[in-house]
């Protein structure tokens, strides 16, 4: 079925794998980080200290349009809906930000010949994510669809 109970067209199944991994994956860094950089110094401690509360940042679009999905209701606020109707920008802006936050913070130089997987991962899974909202017709049906409002 591609309808809910409002008769409102479904989030593409794709939507429930982005919304996480945009959420979470400066967060897990955030987490991670510290143990990580245990031992480390110079340039890469700096860049670290200082992208540490930026980290934060690319979340907040992804967040509040998990916000707005969970209160996709016809009793939804004016600002619900069009924090949902603008959830395709919101999601781009997230993986492009998450994006830029993965190439500053990394530190890899052609003298360093070692990759580490994880960012690489999580650059090509951004890189992904972005392609498809871009491109999927049924991410910007699904986000211009929502209930009517309750009178």
């Amino acid at each position: 079925m591609n309808f809910d109970d409002n008769l409102c067209l479904k989030p593409p199944l794709a939507l429930y794998l982005v919304m996480p991994h945009l959420a979470g994956g400066s967060l897990l860094s955030m987490a991670i980080g510290p143990i990580a950089m245990s031992g480390v110094s110079g340039k890469t401690a700096v860049k670290y200290e200082i992208a540490g509360p930026l980290m934060f940042i690319p979340p907040v679009p992804t967040v509040l349009v998990l916000l707005a999905w969970v209160r996709r209701r016809p009793t939804a606020s004016q600002f619900m809906r069009f924090i949902w109707t603008q959830g395709h920008v919101l999601l781009t802006i997230s993986a492009a930000t998450d994006l830029a936050l993965l190439f500053w913070t990394s530190d890899q130089s052609p003298r360093d010949p070692g990759i580490s997987l994880v960012p690489v991962t999580r650059a090509l899974l951004d890189v992904y994510w972005l392609v498809f909202i871009a491109v999927s017709t049924r991410v910007r049906d699904a986000f211009s669809d929502f209930p009517a409002a309750a009178d």
